[in-house]
C-alpha cells in the first residue's frame, strides 16, 4: 500500500482466514481529496471443495447449498463519492456440482451479471444449464432463467427440461432464501411418455404405454422437501398395462388363475395419478383406472369374457418409499423379483412390544 499525492493505491490478496485460501486479487484507489475510489476485484479458478465451501465465505448460502464442487472465477467492480456507493460485476462457473434443497445438482454452469454486487443483485433473465438435476427423477439438459433480487430472493422467471417424450416445466416463482422460510416450487410434466420413463428402470417385462400430463406442487423447508397436491392424468384415447414375462406365483385355483391371466394386460381410457408425501420418505399414490378393457396380450378366457361386458373402475392406493412404487408394480406380477426385493425387510424381526394393534 502506498500514499502520494494524497492518493492511497493498494495491491493485494484476499485469504479465507482459516484454511489461508486464495480467494482474489484486490486493486484498491481512494483519493482523499475527493474522496472518491474503488475498488477491483478479481477471482481466477476459486475451487470449491472438502477444504473450501460457500458458507466459509457467506452465510447467505447456509439452508440453500451444500457439497460444493467446482471452479468459479469472474470479475468485480465498487465504487464510491461523496454520493454514495455503487458496485457491478461478472462471474462464471462452466460446470459445478452442489446438493441443493430439492436434490443433487450435477454440471451447473452459468454467467451471473451483477447490477448490484455488494447487494447481490442482478438484472433480469439470467441463465443457468444444468446437465442433471435430481429431485428424485433425473431430469438432464434443463435450463432455468433467474434474477436475484434483494433481501435474499430469487425470482424463478421460467425453468425447462425435456422428460422422456415431453417436457419438465418449471413454473415462475419467488423464492425467499431465508433459512426459516419455505420455498415454493410447481412442476408441470406435459407429454410424459411413460413407455420412455419405464425403460430406464428395472422393469423387465412390465410395459406401461401412455403419455401423461400433470402438476408436481413442492415445498422445501428445514425439514426437506414434499409434493402437495401433485396429479398426473393420461391422454385421450388412454394405454395399456401389461407384464409381457411369465407369472411366477404358485398355482391358487382355476378362478385365481384367470384373474392373473386377464390382469397381465388391461387397457384403459383414462388413468390419475395423485401424488403427496415427502421425497425424504413415504409418498402417497392414488391410482385410478377408468374405462378397462383387456390389453393386447391378455389371454381370452370364461372369465375375461365376462368380465368385459362389465364398467370396471379400478383404484390403488400405494404408500411406499419414492422411487420403490416402480419397483412394486413389478412385485405384483413376479414372486421371484418381490422375494429378492424384500429380503432384507423379511430377514427383520419386529420389536417386542406388550400390545399389539391390528392396522386397518
Amino acid at each position: 500500500m502506498t500514499l502520494g499525492n494524497g492518493v492511497i493505491t493498494a495491491l493485494g490478496h484476499l485469504h479465507e482466514p482459516t484454511t489461508g485460501i486464495r480467494i482474489a486479487d484486490a486493486d484498491i484507489r481512494h483519493d482523499l481529496a475527493s474522496g472518491d475510489g474503488r475498488a477491483l476485484l478479481a477471482v481466477e479458478g476459486l475451487a470449491f471443495n472438502d477444504r473450501l465451501q460457500p458458507e466459509m465465505l457467506t452465510p447467505l448460502t447456509l439452508g440453500a447449498i451444500a457439497n460444493v464442487e467446482g471452479l468459479i472465477s469472474g470479475d468485480g467492480r465498487i465504487q464510491w463519492n461523496r454520493d454514495g456507493v455503487s458496485s457491478s460485476g461478472r462471474f462464471s462457473t462452466k460446470s459445478i456440482d452442489l446438493a441443493a434443497a430439492f436434490g443433487p445438482v450435477s454440471g451447473l454452469s452459468t454467467d451471473i451479471e451483477f447490477t448490484d454486487l455488494l447487494g447481490l443483485q442482478t438484472a433480469p433473465s439470467q441463465t443457468a444449464r444444468i446437465a442433471v438435476a435430481n429431485p428424485g427423477i433425473p431430469a438432464f439438459d434443463g435450463q432455468i432463467r433467474y434474477q436475484l433480487l434483494a433481501d435474499q430472493k430469487v425470482a424463478i422467471e421460467g425453468g425447462r427440461w425435456p422428460f422422456y417424450g415431453g417436457e419438465l416445466i418449471l413454473e415462475p416463482t419467488v423464492l425467499d432464501f431465508d433459512v426459516e422460510k419455505a420455498r415454493h416450487l410447481t412442476f408441470r410434466l406435459i407429454g410424459l411418455d411413460a413407455e420412455k420413463f419405464l425403460a430406464g428402470y428395472d422393469l423387465e417385462n412390465l410395459r406401461v404405454v401412455g403419455v401423461f400430463d400433470g402438476v408436481l406442487p413442492m415445498v422445501f423447508d428445514q425439514e426437506g422437501g414434499r409434493i402437495v397436491g401433485g396429479e398426473l392424468v393420461s391422454r385421450a384415447p388412454g394405454g395399456e398395462v401389461s407384464y409381457l414375462g411369465q407369472l411366477s406365483y404358485e398355482d391358487m385355483g382355476t378362478f385365481a388363475n384367470f384373474a392373473f391371466e386377464a390382469l397381465r394386460s388391461i387397457q384403459f381410457n383414462e388413468m390419475r395419478i395423485g401424488v403427496d408425501g415427502n421425497l425424504g420418505g413415504e409418498i402417497v399414490t392414488e391410482v385410478q383406472f377408468r374405462g378397462l378393457q383387456q390389453g393386447t396380450t391378455a389371454k381370452r378366457n370364461f372369465f375375461t369374457k365376462q368380465i368385459a361386458k362389465l364398467p370396471i373402475e379400478f383404484n390403488i392406493r400405494i404408500q411406499a418409499e419414492f422411487l420403490s412404487l416402480i419397483g412394486s408394480m413389478r412385485a405384483l406380477y413376479d414372486a421371484e423379483y418381490a422375494a429378492q426385493r424384500y429380503k432384507g425387510l423379511l430377514d427383520v424381526k419386529p420389536p417386542e412390544t406388550e400390545e399389539t394393534e391390528t392396522p386397518e
